[in-house]
């Protein structure tokens, strides 16, 4: 059975390390001159800086615990192993409340993120110095990030980086095919469109057959009859 005790450890520390590490990402960034940098508004949301993800990892993060998705089941138990908490069943009670709790503190953490983006360092210096996260606690050790540890953020970056070139090698790959087909196809809606007015009281199976056999297209009469409603539509002619 895990306590309390320690799951709160656990939390305050990865709060904490998820915080050190954006905060060294941004210090490590090159510098540049304030006309350099862009206004929020108007950065690309395109962009590989994972700040510009924030907004919908939260939305995200928001659909976890509204849904009870638990989408970061094994993650999240990566998480608590390598925090100090023992290995749980997934489908425990427990666990799903531990899991919920981390997602909390994610929501958190971005929550602090946010601030960040518009300067707002506000309430950084109570992160440091309260009894529950400051120097005193181990947290203030997790400033030496040469032991690499998981993060659910980084982990919704590369699934959702992922998702986009599938969409898109999906998307390519609709375009190609579209193409393929019109040219397949180019020279029989061609000779509908042009010998249409010729035909007037036929039906489809009879425009395929006469066009298939003028054109020599190589398709079946069930897949140029279902073309040629189509293809009239398109000249006003349905």
């Amino acid at each position: 059975m895990i306590t309390i005790k320690e799951t709160r450890e656990a939390l305050t520390l990865y709060f904490m390390r998820q915080l050190t590490e954006d905060e060294a990402r941004r210090a490590n960034r090159p510098p540049r001159g304030k006309e350099d940098v862009p206004e929020w508004s108007t950065l690309d949301k395109n962009e590989a800086d994972p700040d510009n993800h924030v907004d919908d990892y939260l939305d995200h993060l928001y659909g976890e615990l509204q849904f009870n998705f638990m989408g970061h089941s094994n993650l999240v138990l990566k998480i608590m192993e390598e925090y100090g908490i023992v290995k749980l069943d997934v489908t425990s009670d427990q666990f799903r409340m531990i899991y919920r709790e981390f997602i909390k503190t994610e929501v958190e953490v971005m929550k602090v993120i946010l601030r960040r983006l518009t300067n707002d360092y506000s309430d950084e210096m109570r992160y440091l110095w309260s009894d529950d996260t400051g120097l005193s606690s181990p947290a203030a050790a997790l400033c030496d990030l040469s032991e690499p540890r998981s993060n659910m953020f980084n982990d919704y970056i590369r699934q959702r980086e992922m998702q986009e070139k599938q969409q898109k090698h999906s998307d390519e790959g609709a375009s190609i095919r579209k193409l393929e087909t019109q040219q397949k196809y180019a020279k029989f809606d061609m000779y509908v469109i042009q010998n249409s007015h010729l035909w007037a009281g036929k039906n489809g199976t009879w425009i395929a057959e006469k066009c298939k056999k003028e054109t020599g297209v190589a398709a079946s009469i069930q897949t140029l009859r279902k073309r040629v409603p189509c293809i009239l539509e398109k000249i006003g002619k349905k």
